[in-house]
């Protein structure tokens, strides 16, 4: 039992120092306020694809909505996981209000904004670009309610953080970077509510 106590928790605190990592050069690179041919090239070919898609990536993208949030949570509460609706609250919370400093600090603008190919499709997005709010919640959430799945469903959660993140791109409301600064920010929010409730249990049981 300590053993896998113990395995779980390097496992979260090595994915936060990953994410952290990552995030932080995302932001640095991101300050610069540019972006470069990479991930420009990588922009241009998502959102070249096919406008037929545009309908299904909106769906897909309300999926990382403040909506979402509030069906997520009030399904979890109907359904009696009433620790767990706290939980996504508390953590979405978390992520929007780090995600929202940040894009502040770093000011960055979005693609429509630089780029004279990318006119923003359905969407209407405001403020900055850098960190993807939407990527951030998706993601969020989706860790948050990995540990309360099955495991044959959690690819399913896997999908959803990967379907918003790809749909703010092809919508063009976000660049790459942008995209996996957000999914940095949930991954770090989501492991480090584990890692804290994990040591509450633990001092519980004493």
């Amino acid at each position: 039992m300590k053993a896998a106590y113990a395995q779980a928790q390097q496992k979260y605190t090595l994915a936060i120092i990953g994410a952290a990592a990552i995030l932080a050069g995302t932001t640095i690179v991101a300050a610069n306020r540019q972006f470069s041919v990479l991930e420009g090239t990588i922009l241009d070919s998502i959102y070249g694809l096919p406008e037929l898609l545009t309908d299904l990536m909106y769906v897909v993208t309300q999926a990382g909505s403040v909506g979402a949030v509030a069906a997520v949570i009030i399904t979890a509460f109907v359904l009696k996981r009433r620790q767990l609706a706290a939980l996504l609250l508390a953590n979405t919370l978390i992520a929007y209000v780090i995600t929202a400093v940040i894009k502040e600090v770093i000011a960055r603008p979005r693609p429509a904004e630089v780029l004279p190919a990318i006119v923003v499709r359905l969407e209407h997005a405001t403020g900055f670009g850098f960190p993807s709010g939407h990527t951030a919640i998706a993601t969020v959430m989706a860790l948050t309610l990995m540990p309360y799945t099955a495991k044959k469903y959690r690819w399913l959660l896997w999908l959803w953080i990967a379907g918003v993140g790809f749909s703010r791109l092809y919508l063009g409301v976000h660049a790459p970077l942008d995209v996996i600064g957000g999914f940095c920010i949930g991954v770090i929010v989501a492991c480090s509510a584990r890692l804290v409730g994990m040591h509450l249990l633990s001092q519980k049981k004493r």
